[in-house]
């Protein structure tokens, strides 16, 4: 029998075979993102359980049959390639360190969650499985701000820290902040614009902002928060906005902080003491919040002096800074040794050098410029906005739970459709 009058060799097997790969794709892509889901919350409430949802999400991928095909798309962008180039000087940055060799890997690993990024940019490539996952997001901070107000109401507090005022009920004080202050932003910006989700949803989203606000004002001392919000508002609003609603919000955001403040004391303590803190840092007998980062920022100041180009290798500022603080004339509480100066871009010098810094520097460029669908675009810039603010007083990019978030949402927040990541590149001329 002629070749022609024949069945393609195989075909059969093809046509029954894609049925099978379609749906292991579905479920894998679902497991996925619900385990990226579940690393969010952990990230509010247990480290372990953030890891076990990190490890799901990065294996889930790696069985996706179009595991290979997503990657390439991403890796196409230059925000993914920025973090694995980020990654890799950092990894470099481990080979001149004094530190031993798991302290040098510590360091290193602790910049993990740039992998979350690359893979949140590759999976969340779908509207709908976006808005899942922020929803997600903002129902399980929904849930911690209302066991917040009920530990407040009950006069206790379970964060490790012992000086916790009542009500801090996630890993911690900054932790919670920065959690409450997303989800207030998240679900205030769904309710206003997420047209899509009906009367009801949207006035639940509502009715969540405002309680998730309510505590931030009066209940969650994280500062770190406060600011986060203040920065997310004016600047989802600079980028959404225009004429005079651009106007608009940049008076009323301001004015609505000035009038937090002078209704919560909370807020006028915390705000008064961090002032006084920085400037008489070694005016208390006891050691404070903003006074002992004044001292590792000014012992770290020299420390740059003294490498200015290599920094001290990936596990060397613990012990370096010790050495410094030892020839320091600081005594007391001031002299407590640290493995972190308190501030990222600090940090990422007198660790990797020079070229360390123009990676993370690049990296955040291609952050800022990365393209995507509004308002999540907007939204990504204002919140890495404020990551980079309070970085100045924390190393945001690297502490496990801020870090995984982050990562996390940027990618959720800037993953481009997967039609448009396939699609050619314009030419030149159009």
């Amino acid at each position: 029998m002629p070749l022609s009058s024949q069945a393609r060799p195989g075909s059969g097997d093809l046509r029954a075979t894609a049925p099978v790969v379609a749906g292991r794709e579905r479920r894998l892509l679902a497991a996925a993102r619900g385990a990226a889901a579940v690393t969010l919350a952990g990230t509010m409430f247990s480290p372990p359980l953030a890891n076990v949802g990190a490890f799901v999400t990065l294996l889930c991928f790696a069985l996706l049959p179009s595991a290979r095909t997503r990657l390439g798309q991403v890796l196409a962008q230059p925000l993914a390639r920025a973090a694995l180039l980020l990654w890799a000087a950092l990894a470099v940055a481990t080979l001149w360190s004094d530190a031993p060799p798991m302290e040098r890997i510590r360091d290193w690993w602790d910049w993990r969650p740039l992998l979350l990024l690359v893979i949140g940019l590759a999976i969340f490539d779908d509207e709908v499985a976006r808005r899942r996952a922020l929803l997600a997001f903002i129902g399980a901070a929904t849930v911690g701000a209302a066991y917040s107000f009920w530990a407040w109401a009950h006069g206790y507090a379970t964060v490790p820290q012992g000086d916790a005022a009542p009500g801090h009920v996630m890993r911690n004080t900054v932790t919670q902040s920065i959690v409450l202050a997303l989800a207030c932003f998240f679900a205030l910006g769904l309710a206003a614009r997420g047209h899509w989700l009906g009367r009801r949803v949207r006035f639940a989203l509502g009715a969540a902002a405002l309680a998730l606000l309510a505590n931030l004002v009066f209940v969650t001392s994280g500062r770190t928060g406060h600011l986060l919000l203040l920065i997310l508002l004016l600047g989802a609003g600079l980028q959404l906005l225009d004429g005079w609603r651009r106007v608009a919000a940049i008076v009323a955001v301001p004015l609505l902080a000035a009038l937090a403040v002078a209704v919560s004391p909370l807020l006028q303590t915390r705000f008064t003491m961090a002032v006084d803190e920085l400037r008489a840092p070694l005016a208390s007998e006891q050691m404070t919040s903003m006074g002992i980062r004044s001292v590792m920022w000014q012992v770290s100041w020299q420390m740059l002096r003294e490498r200015p180009l290599l920094g001290y290798g990936m596990g060397g500022f613990g012990p370096a800074y010790e050495k410094a603080i030892e020839r320091s004339s600081f005594t007391g509480w001031a002299a407590t040794p640290t493995v972190d100066p308190h501030n990222q871009y600090l940090q990422v010098q007198l660790q990797a050098g020079v070229v360390g810094s123009a990676a993370f520097a690049w990296f955040l460029f291609c952050a800022f410029r990365h393209p995507g669908r509004l308002p999540y675009r907007a939204w990504a810039r204002a919140m890495l906005a404020g990551w980079c603010a309070g970085s100045l007083a924390s190393s945001l990019f690297t502490t496990f739970a801020e870090a995984h978030m982050l990562m996390l949402l940027l990618g959720i927040l800037l993953a481009v459709p997967r039609d448009e990541a396939a699609a050619p590149a314009p030419r030149p001329d159009g």
